[in-house]
């Protein structure tokens, strides 16, 4: 009977781990990033429509494939497509725009006893701005200009949301993980003073402190793209809107960059005035891609009383860090361009972040989900003996996973050129010191091009609308 007994736990762990223990989203994403980083658009669309495919309505990851489908759609001309799959996203998100709470503290418990992969993916406040910047990349190619202004309206509200919401939210999930630890008799700020934990997460997050976004969680890209769009549609009302996006912009950039924008800001002012402007062409550039997450395990110290004696146990702790992914192409420019491409939004620098932001949560919950397993596995031990803490050591280590989902597909950075509309509507996009490509936008018109270049060696894709 105690055999039989054992082997009952020993199972029963064995299947909650099993229930729980999936693949992580970068090793699901990795065949998609892969195509995608090589140029091979088609299979990295076929591929993250098979993973959307997957995870149906309701998935706690739904959100997260949608934006992988989306955005690899949207910079590749699929815009109808593009623009189905995002407006799905978008009704993801909308109820948490002042609303809704995005931090559901009953799953906040919940990944706390398993680990934060149970929980659902809700979406960063970048995501959420670059969700509606990427939609409205597709109203503009379908040459739905109305779309593509509530789409640019949406954006600047999730930019105003972040600004006004974001410290709150995370304090109050921070403050529900300490009550969870304190309920367990564990106390967080303890285990971050033990040199072994400071230490180590100290080397695993240092490279991260130079990352800063940009002030007031502002775009610049999204900013950029609603002054173009605004100056677009040739009225003076419209004109000075377009230029105080524009200011907006330049105001947190520095640089020859500070420098491109308000030369927009300049010529935005000109068109309210009345002057008449030269038909510009903007042509951004999506170069290279946005960082990964990867997991690193720490066993951190969980004390105990037992027969009046203080004990310590090490159970592991699972945590997430960025990995900044190298490969941008050098030079990227137009043929004819009076300037070189600048940097208009580092993503690294907005999706690290983001990052930081949640880190002290993220780490709190780690802790305290190490500790609860820890007592699990304890209170195992003090029941059934050995076979009792090896099923708990068994379930703790199979449960045990940082959250990885992150937006893979995203760009490294993102820079722009203007350039007056050719005669011919002809521009030749050049990069890594060769020419790329290519691309015919409509003469004596306003345009705009996007030109993704997931990698050095890939062959761009491009988009583009006339305005």
């Amino acid at each position: 009977m105690r055999r039989a007994k054992r082997i009952t736990v020993l199972l029963a762990c064995a299947a909650l781990a099993g229930s729980i223990g999936c693949a992580s989203h970068r090793s699901k994403m990795s065949s998609t990033v892969d195509a995608y980083a090589a140029g091979q658009y088609a299979s990295a669309e076929q591929d993250a429509a098979r993973l959307e495919a997957e995870h149906e309505p309701g998935d706690n990851d739904r959100l997260l494939y949608l934006l992988e489908e989306g955005q690899i759609l949207t910079v590749t001309g699929k815009a109808e497509r593009g623009r189905a799959i995002l407006m799905e996203a978008q009704d993801l998100t909308a109820p948490y725009l002042d609303e809704e709470s995005d931090t559901s503290l009953t799953e906040v418990t919940g990944a706390t006893l398993v680990n934060p992969t149970v929980s659902t993916y809700r979406g960063t406040s970048n995501d959420r701005i670059m969700l509606n910047t990427l939609q409205a990349m597709n109203s503009m190619q379908i040459g739905d200009g109305a779309a593509a202004r509530v789409d640019l309206n949406r954006a600047q509200a999730w930019q105003e949301d972040v600004k006004a919401n974001n410290a709150r939210r995370i304090e109050e999930a921070q403050a529900k993980l300490e009550e969870e630890g304190e309920k367990g008799g564990y106390d967080v700020a303890t285990a971050l003073k033990s040199d072994e934990v400071d230490s180590a997460l100290t080397k695993q997050y240092a490279s991260l402190k130079d990352l800063r976004g940009y002030k007031g969680y502002v775009n610049p890209y999204a900013q950029h793209l609603s002054g173009v769009y605004r100056l677009s549609l040739g009225r003076a009302q419209e004109a000075n809107r377009a230029r105080d996006y524009f200011r907006q912009a330049a105001g947190v950039l520095s640089g020859e960059a500070k420098e491109a924008v308000m030369k927009d800001a300049t010529r935005a002012s000109l068109a309210a005035a009345g002057r008449r402007l030269t038909p510009s062409t903007y042509v951004y550039f999506f170069n290279g891609l946005a960082p990964a997450r990867e997991e690193f395990k720490l066993r951190i110290p969980v004390p105990f009383k037992e027969d009046g004696k203080l004990r310590v146990i090490y159970i592991a702790a699972a945590f997430p860090t960025l990995k900044i992914r190298e490969g941008q192409l050098a030079g990227l420019s137009v043929v004819g361009a009076p300037r070189g491409s600048v940097e208009i939004a580092n993503m690294d620098a907005i999706v690290a972040q983001t990052f930081q932001d949640e880190l002290p949560m993220v780490i709190t919950q780690a802790i305290v989900s190490a500790a609860l397993k820890g007592a699990a596995q304890y209170g195992l031990a003090k029941g059934l003996g050995g076979w009792g803490n090896l099923a708990g050591a068994v379930m703790t280590e199979l449960t045990t996973a940082a959250d990885l989902r992150t937006w893979e597909t995203l760009p490294k950075q993102i820079r722009y050129v203007r350039i007056d509309t050719p005669a011919d509507g002809k521009l030749v996009i050049e990069g890594g010191g060769r020419t790329l490509g290519a691309v015919e936008v409509e003469p004596g018109q306003n345009n705009v091009v996007w030109v993704t270049v997931p990698s050095p060696t890939a062959i761009p894709a491009t988009a583009k609308a006339a305005l």
